[in-house]
C-alpha cells in the first residue's frame, strides 16, 4: 500500500510540476451547461415534474451569484 502511495504522490508531482504530460484524452466529458435565463421556479422544470420521488437520489441546487457591494 505504501508503494501504490508513494508511486500516486511522485506521479502527480510530477504532473504538477510539468515533468510529466498526463493525457487528457482519459478525463471524463462535464456535463455542465450555463444557462442566461432568469431564474426558472422549480415546479417549471420539466425534467423534475416528470420525475417520481422515488426515483430521485440527489438534487444539488446552485449557489445563488452574490454580486459585491459598493466600498468592500
Amino acid at each position: 500500500m505504501l508503494l501504490l502511495t508513494s508511486v500516486t504522490a511522485l506521479t502527480l508531482s510530477a504532473a504538477t510540476f510539468g515533468l510529466v504530460t498526463l493525457d487528457a484524452a482519459q478525463e471524463p466529458d462535464v456535463a455542465s451547461n450555463v444557462v442566461t435565463q432568469g431564474e426558472l421556479p422549480v415546479a417549471q422544470v420539466p425534467l423534475l415534474r416528470e420525475l417520481p420521488l422515488r426515483d430521485l437520489r440527489k438534487l444539488n441546487f446552485p449557489r445563488p451569484t452574490t454580486r459585491p457591494t459598493p466600498g468592500r
